[in-house]
């Protein structure tokens, strides 16, 4: 029984060590934040383009 729990802790460890690598890869190749405010080119495309197709 105690091999059995060993066992289950090990492999706990190893899906949270995987998880947390992944996590990390994520991070390092999204290097904005969805919520991010800092625009850098043209602003207001939105309203332009409405204006033009009206």
């Amino acid at each position: 029984m105690l091999r059995l729990i060993d066992k289950l802790l090990g492999l706990i460890a190893v899906v949270f060590a995987i998880s947390f690598y992944g996590c990390d890869l994520m991070e390092e190749m999204i290097d904005y934040s969805p919520y991010d405010v800092d625009v850098k080119g043209e602003r207001n495309i939105n309203a332009k383009n409405c204006v033009r197709i009206e």
